[in-house]
């Protein structure tokens, strides 16, 4: 590899090709939706994004160091493709809904205002059109449209391009591009014109195998308006910045220049359109590194190797820093790597121009690990977002990974959020939310050489007042993602901000507009877009419905806990048997239909404590939160190896113990929610439900769809809470309490019925801990003389029944709520209710004072 930078075939194509981009006339006026146009006259209020979790959540012991991240949560697509819309809405496409598929014929639009239900944040648009956006690229427009170019077109070539209107859900056919633009670059011009770099034949990933071999591929930029017919640039052709060799038309990293020329990297080569330039080598950044302007006229470009997204070849770590801010000789200097290799990274500036690099591999598909923030480790997230997968920084500060898959190790139907660590302070040893200032007003000249004031919600110093792009990303690529900072001075509790007189720094687009305290706490920002020929407008937010309960997911996310986190309360639905959760019954795991409305016996049974892993803390174990010490544990004794049944056993705090209820969370199979995996197995042993009965098997056949969603579980909220204790000295609690009946003349024992027969003994309690009954309170439960739990033992008290006197109470099992205590011959036994009267006077006892104390 060299480090000698491609050039634009001669200098005067290249001039050519300057004042052509450069140049034109202003565009017409436009009308824009969502917005309100910013003038001097008043200033325009404004609202603050929204967040589900920011700010009510309990902080990660360590989020003030390296972040945390909230659940992963559900999407209706692989988001493939995404686009930060001007009312602060995203648009995501990639796959059909619901469906681990390349495609894109339909595109989502999440309301982060409407929390994040499928059902109550989400709309959708389908459509019928033969476009198919997948693996294409999209810009805005100047009238807030969205242009998409290429990708896999009419599924033979990709030379179609579509325009669509979020607000109207409508989309129509652009006119053709010249050349195949399968994985292009698209550029929204200082002049608002449009320019697409690179790109090749549909799926002509091989292309780099015929290093000179240019049919099919895009060395030819175009332009256009975006509306009208594309022009070829025949001056600005070449093969060596956009060319086959190590493909590297696919998606070149290109930006514009401080002078509104065009800067692009591309594997190990540098373009621009005045000169050749020389600079010292780097490890090639191949089709799978990123870059971002992270400040006006500097990139940081960082990892990548792979010639297409299926090679074997290992990522590297290098960042590189890229100076063209003088517009002739890019200087480039080697910087520390990063602490993973990475293939796929995204990177994205923050509002503190610290820059975060996320996800990625190492070889193939083998996942990164974490976060990288201030070039230290970051949060790790809950799954792998290696190719296809996107990042996109929201108006709240927090970050929003997604996808990632079709290929890949994991399909992902769903994103998380990335809460930097600028969003936590520690105080008095303790992590918390970090205190913010808002932007309440903003009134000016909001367009280019102007000025606008800023009314702020305190008067807490200002350290800097910056303007980011917003997001337009796919594949690794953030297109012409840049971090403006703005001049501003200070007086109170009011901003007064300088905006850059030059529409080649800012671009007319849509920006965050973001103002940050002398402690590096960013507030949440404002949306602000730039129209050639117009005022600026700002985007004034819609009600915030996240603090209304209606439109939340309880109990998914509880409000002020971190849901499915280690010591916090949850259940597992199968992802293929909606509202069903694994239980225990009879000391056996099972999945069974059960509710917020089911009886508390069955919610409590389906109710456990994310515990760390009793052999490996880095691991999870599952505790009972009815029967306290008591976990979800393999059977490891005898049968079938390959097919062990799930238990309920108390822990003996052996180390065989400890490795049979010790479990490896992976991400699902499905590509979406948890897999678990018997730590240590070999050969892996899966959690997965067959009959509705949990068992530990191996996964002979990745293919077999049937196991795959059989293994796949949703973590849900708990149905259930801890459990109280019934008071010393009980009589006739209300509300159906769970109790233990223990005779007086036998201290320590307890009633219990007889496993396998309907007797009812007294047996030695060993240790028996509280659970929660029908009522919420009391204890149940007997100890065999083993000290083992026998659910056919717990006895409950439950409503009044229809004694002979009318005022007695009745006992049922807990274990199966249709058999009940009851004495025929002198003798008691535990038999169902067979609804006559003599069974009601049978099975109704009066409470009395006790005999002894």
């Amino acid at each position: 590899m060299t480090g000698r930078p491609a050039m634009l075939t001669t200098t005067a194509a290249a001039t050519a090709l300057l004042v052509l981009l450069a140049g034109g006339t202003p565009s017409a006026a436009t009308v824009f939706r969502n917005q309100v146009q910013v003038s001097s006259d008043a200033p325009v209020k404004l609202a603050q994004p929204a967040d589900t979790l920011l700010g009510r959540a309990q902080p990660a012991v360590d989020a003030d160091a390296r972040g945390m991240f909230g659940p992963v949560v559900e999407w209706p697509v692989i988001p493939v493709h995404v686009l930060l819309l001007d009312n602060g809405h995203l648009l995501s496409f990639g796959s059909p809904v619901g469906v681990a598929a390349q495609g894109g014929l339909y595109y989502d639009n999440w309301n982060p205002f409407a929390g994040t239900g499928l059902k109550t944040s989400h709309s959708g648009t389908p459509t019928l059109k033969t476009y198919n956006s997948f693996c294409n690229n999209i810009v805005t427009l100047k009238d807030g449209q969205i242009l998409m170019v290429g990708g896999n077109s009419d599924g033979k070539t990709s030379i179609s391009t579509a325009i669509f209107d979020p607000p109207s859900k409508n989309l129509v056919a652009g006119p053709n591009v010249n050349m195949q633009r399968w994985y292009p670059t698209v550029m929204r011009r200082p002049d608002n014109r449009i320019l697409v770099l690179g790109g090749a034949k549909y799926y002509d990933t091989d292309a780099y195998l015929k290093p000179d071999v240019t049919d099919g591929v895009g060395i030819a930029p175009e332009i256009s308006d975006g509306l009208g017919a594309w022009q070829k640039l025949p001056g600005a052709t070449s093969a060596e910045a956009f060319g086959p060799k190590r493909n590297r038309w696919w998606y070149p990293r290109a930006f514009t220049n401080l002078d509104g020329s065009v800067f692009g990297v591309t594997d190990d080569q540098m373009a621009q359109a005045r000169s050749r330039c020389s600079a010292p080598s780097r490890p090639g950044m191949g089709v799978s590194g990123a870059a971002v302007m992270y400040t006006p006229g500097k990139l940081l470009v960082a990892g990548g190797g792979q010639n297409t997204n299926y090679d074997k070849l290992e990522a590297n770590a290098a960042a590189t820093i890229i100076d063209i801010s003088d517009g002739t000789k890019p200087a480039v200097e080697t910087v520390a790597p990063m602490a993973n290799k990475r293939n796929w990274l995204k990177l994205t500036v923050l509002p503190n121009g610290e820059v975060l690099a996320d996800g990625g591999t190492i070889v193939g598909t083998e996942p990164g690990n974490g976060n990288a923030v201030r070039g230290a480790q970051g949060a790790a997230a809950a799954r792998i977002r290696t190719y296809h997968s996107t990042t996109v920084l929201m108006p709240s500060g927090a970050v929003l990974t997604g996808g990632g898959g079709i290929p890949g190790p994991q399909d992902n139907l769903n994103v998380e959020m990335y809460y930097p660590p600028y969003l936590f302070k520690k105080v008095d040893g303790k992590v918390q939310w970090a205190s913010r200032v808002n932007i309440t007003s903003i009134q000016g000249n909001l367009t280019w050489g102007g000025s606008v004031s800023l009314a702020l919600s305190s008067d807490r110093s200002i350290a800097a007042v910056n303007l980011i792009k917003t997001s337009e990303q796919t594949h690794s690529v953030n297109q012409d993602q840049r971090r403006i900072p703005l001049k501003f001075t200070q007086s109170g509790a009011k901003i007064t901000a300088e905006i850059p007189a030059s529409n080649a720094l800012l671009l007319p687009a849509s920006y965050l507009l973001t103002v940050v305290d002398d402690a590096g706490v960013p507030s949440p920002s404002q949306i602000v877009t730039f129209v050639v020929g117009e005022a600026g407008r700002v985007t004034v937010f819609e009600e915030d419905q996240t603090n209304d309960p209606s439109n939340q997911p309880p109990p998914d996310v509880p409000p002020g806990v971190v849901f499915d986190t280690v010591d916090s309360a949850i259940g597992l639905e199968p992802v293929n048997f909606i509202g069903n959760r694994v239980r225990h019954q009879n000391d056996v795991f099972k999945i069974a239909p059960i509710g917020a409305a089911s009886p508390a016996v069955d919610r409590a049974d389906s109710t456990l404590i994310l515990r760390k892993g009793l052999s490996d803390a880095g691991l999870v174990s599952f505790e009972s939160l009815n029967f306290p010490g008591s976990f979800l544990t393999v059977d490891n004794s005898g049968g079938n190896a390959n097919d062990r049944p799930v238990v309920l056993r108390k822990n003996d705090g052996s180390a065989a113990f400890a490795a049979a209820a010790t479990f490896a969370r992976r991400p699902g199979n499905l590509g979406q929610h948890d897999t678990y995996v018997l730590a240590g197995s070999q050969p892996p042993l899966f959690l997965r439900h067959q009959n509705n009965v949990l068992r530990a098997q191996p996964m002979a056949d990745p293919a077999n769809l049937l196991f795959r969603q059989d293994s796949t579980f949703r973590p849900r909220g708990a149905l259930a809470v801890a459990a109280e204790t019934a008071p010393d000295g009980w009589a006739d609690p209300a509300g159906g309490a769970a109790v233990a009946l223990e005779p007086a003349n036998f201290p320590g024992y307890r009633v219990h019925a007889d496993a396998g027969s309907a007797a009812v003994k007294i047996d030695a309690d060993r240790g028996r801990q509280p659970c929660r009954g029908p009522g919420g309170r009391g204890v149940c439960g007997a100890g065999g003389a083993d000290g083992r739990r026998r659910r056919q033992g717990r006895v409950a008290r439950v409503a009044t029944a229809g004694g002979a006197a009318g005022n007695g109470v009745s006992f049922r099992l807990l274990s199966d709520a249709t058999k009940f205590l009851r004495h025929a011959g002198g003798v008691l036994h535990v038999a169902a209710n067979d609804v006559t009267e003599q069974f009601a006077q049978d099975a109704s006892f009066v409470v009395k004072a006790p005999f002894a104390a």
